[in-house]
């Protein structure tokens, strides 16, 4: 059979993996199930908060074993579960459970505590994952650079107006998402006032970006952020285009795309699912 690919990605980029030496995952297909049962636990430092936050939170147990060859090692592979795990929770800042490259955003905690038995060739432990979004998602990025007029051989450093012919470009972005799709659409300074217009909708902000600042639209989180070259960001939601909503999901298909020549930009798209395709 193909190798399932089951891992953790924390927020801090350390991996947990659940198919290799030292784990393996007992019943992974809970994980794939699209309703999710609804168990609590309590007890557990910070999940209560991460509960308030995320509204949409469902559970799910899964049961992994721990093979160790020693008291040693069982206790180093929890020592670090542990960490991870529970870091997440105290940073309020939900990991990615990764299966086949989809993931679900979620916290990990471990509920069960036996301790390492040397007669047995691997200690099962219960698994709590609490997902903040219900949805397995795939991302899928596209890069949309500045084009050169191969006549002329200039790059376009500015736009003509539109009856001079060459104002703006048409490419097609290949959404082949399970419906319409959520999206992050980044533009990249140097711009002015940058817009792009997909599928028939206009993504439009009023702003100028330096060199090296960008803007990102989130369509899921409904947020529209400006970052600088340090990270430093800035809330740019009231700086939208107000005639058409940037929101707006993008349709699965083949998408028209028309933008400046000059304008670079990325658009990820979010192919959400309510189960993983997990067996492709």
């Amino acid at each position: 059979g193909i190798r399932m690919n089951l891992y953790y990605e924390g927020s801090t980029g350390e991996i947990i993996d659940f198919n290799s030496d030292a784990l393996a995952a007992e019943n992974p297909e809970v994980l794939a199930k699209s309703e999710w049962k609804f168990s609590t636990i309590s007890g557990v430092n910070g999940i209560g908060r991460v509960k308030t936050f995320y509204k949409d939170t469902s559970e799910c147990d899964f049961k992994i074993d721990v093979l160790a060859e020693n008291a040693a090692e069982y206790n180093a592979i929890m020592a670090k579960m542990h960490r991870v795990f529970d870091a997440d929770v105290q940073r309020m800042k939900p990991g990615r459970l990764w299966w086949n490259g989809f993931y679900r955003e979620a916290f990990i905690v471990v509920q069960s505590y036996e301790s390492f038995d040397e007669m047995m060739e691997s200690v099962t432990k219960t698994v709590h994952v609490i997902s903040t979004y219900p949805f397995w998602i795939k991302e899928s990025t596209y890069h949309f650079t500045s084009i050169r007029d191969e006549s002329t051989g200039l790059d376009f450093s500015f736009d003509f107006p539109f009856d001079l012919g060459a104002p703006s470009y048409s490419e097609v972005l290949p959404c082949d998402c399970i419906n319409s799709a959520n999206f992050k659409l980044t533009f990249f300074g140097p711009c002015t006032d940058p817009s792009v217009t997909i599928g028939g909708n206009r993504y439009g902000l009023f702003c100028t970006l330096g060199s090296d600042e960008r803007v990102e639209i989130d369509s899921k989180m409904k947020t529209i952020e400006k970052y600088d070259a340090h990270g430093n960001e800035e809330n740019y939601f009231y700086l939208r285009d107000k005639d058409s909503y940037i929101f707006t999901k993008i349709d699965r298909g083949d998408i028209p795309v028309v933008r400046s020549k000059s304008l670079k930009m990325d658009v990820t798209l979010f192919d959400e699912r309510g189960e993983p395709a997990v067996w492709i």
